[in-house]
């Protein structure tokens, strides 16, 4: 894409975009992505702070977020993040953070990348979001003002949220959604045991929960 405007947005269920090689984004896309997303758009976005080829660090890219980047952070070669059990029956945990973490392609577990470098979430809350990955043996929503991994649930303006319908997954970079032969190796295909692929699982349960939501979404339009 050359530009995000609502007519290269409108037909897409799920998004991920980088601006780490690309130009800053303009307000103008800004207000298009935001308006995508509240009307059931899914996105996944990297708040990379290490480097930036145009010195914007994505801070308009995640700043309507909450999230603020920091230039020039260092960069960390081995990521591991474990991830938290949620149970099904548990009626304070949102329906859509269930479907991310044990969703129809199984429990991650964990989540593996490498290259990361933080970002500041602190408001983040505010806006919707939690830190998905775990401090010790507790999640807690944010246990640190520094994060590379944060989800946004469905979340209306009168909740406090700013994602309406859609959903989005902050991340810091894009290595654990790449094949290994690519992009200076990736981390998609890795495995702890055989058959489980954690990168895999976090990636299509995001997406599986984002088709369904804006399927339902469409099907009550229908009916109206």
């Amino acid at each position: 894409m050359s530009s995000l405007l609502d007519d290269t947005l409108e037909s897409l269920d799920v998004l991920i975009l980088c601006t780490t090689e690309g130009p800053e984004l303009s307000l103008e896309e800004v207000k298009m992505l935001r308006l995508w997303v509240e009307s059931g758009g899914a996105l996944i976005t990297s708040a990379f702070s290490n480097w930036s080829a145009y010195g914007h660090y994505a801070q308009r890219t995640v700043g309507w977020l909450g999230l603020h980047t920091r230039p020039g952070d260092t960069f960390r070669p081995h990521c591991f993040h474990s991830l938290p059990d949620v149970e099904a029956s548990d009626a304070t945990i949102d329906d859509s953070l269930k479907m991310l973490l044990q969703g129809p392609f199984g429990k991650p577990g964990f989540m593996v990348n490498r290259g990361e470098s933080f970002f500041f979430s602190h408001d983040a809350h505010a806006y919707g979001g939690m830190c998905i990955t775990k401090s010790g043996e507790s999640f807690s929503p944010f246990s640190s003002a520094l994060s590379s991994l944060v989800f946004y649930p469905p979340q209306g303006a009168k909740a406090g949220g700013v994602t309406g319908r859609g959903r989005v997954l902050v991340c810091s970079n894009y290595h654990w959604l790449s094949d290994d032969d690519y992009w200076d190796g990736g981390l998609f295909t890795v495995s702890s045991t055989p058959g489980h692929w954690p990168n895999q699982a976090l990636l299509l349960n995001f997406i599986a929960g984002s088709v369904a939501a804006r399927g339902e979404l469409s099907w009550s339009r229908n009916q109206m």
